[in-house]
């Protein structure tokens, strides 16, 4: 892996999850310099959120669309697969991580790079993430952390 990055996306789930759906709207679009990837993985907390997420980027942002599956129910081959702990992403190369679940994920270092949203909910998630940045920290990575714009 070469890169890990950590950005607090808000204080619930709804809120990650519209900051996901604009955060990846903006990579499929081109509107920020992002390194080229021919997918991008984002592992949900839960099953529930999975399909939270999923139905939510049918129709956010407004007028566009994104190209993604559960991976649960598809063979993990669209721009933006859907997952959560307990199904297994494709083992593809030149991928992009996108962590919402607080935890880091065995199989992280398959990845190229990696963002971590922080859920800020003063509890568990908050305090899970903390530990996965001491974990990257522990493995020899250098986590940066951006302030959500």
């Amino acid at each position: 892996m070469k890169e890990v990055r950590f950005i607090a996306v808000g204080s619930d789930m709804n809120q990650a999850n519209e900051f996901t759906c604009e955060f990846i709207s903006e990579i499929y679009l081109n509107k920020k310099e992002y390194v080229k990837f021919k997918n991008i993985d984002v592992r949900c907390f839960s099953a529930e959120d999975a399909i939270d997420l999923d139905n939510l980027m049918w129709s956010y942002p407004k007028n566009i669309f994104l190209p993604h599956e559960l991976i649960s129910t598809s063979c993990g081959n669209n721009f933006i697969n859907i997952g959560y702990p307990g199904v297994k992403f494709n083992s593809q190369k030149e991928k992009l991580l996108v962590n919402l679940n607080p935890d880091l994920p065995k199989d992280f270092s398959n990845y190229t790079y990696m963002y971590q949203f922080i859920i800020e909910d003063s509890g568990y998630l908050r305090d899970s993430a903390a530990k996965t940045w001491k974990k990257c920290k522990d493995i020899g990575l250098s986590p940066i952390f951006e302030k959500n714009k």
